[in-house]
């Protein structure tokens, strides 16, 4: 699954680049990784809440409600 996103990406750079230059593309890299180690961070979170036992999950999604909806969207 990893990979087809990776080919996805590399498209759409390739296609930036194409059309807007090498500068926009790096633009676009230092613009979005922050976002994406945020987006990983939050996937990594989702998935350990969903292997808690029942119990666990609920106190900590309580503690954490910011954490309620996309772990429910995961879902």
């Amino acid at each position: 699954m990893k990979e087809k996103y990776r080919e996805i990406a590399s498209a759409l750079m390739e296609s930036v680049e194409r059309r807007y230059g090498v500068v926009k593309v790096i633009e676009l890299r230092q613009e979005c990784g922050a976002a994406a180690k945020e987006g990983l961070a939050r996937e990594t979170t989702c998935q350990i809440i969903a292997r808690l036992p029942c119990w666990s999950r609920l106190k900590f999604l309580i503690l954490y409600p910011e954490l309620i909806l996309p772990y429910l969207f995961r879902i």
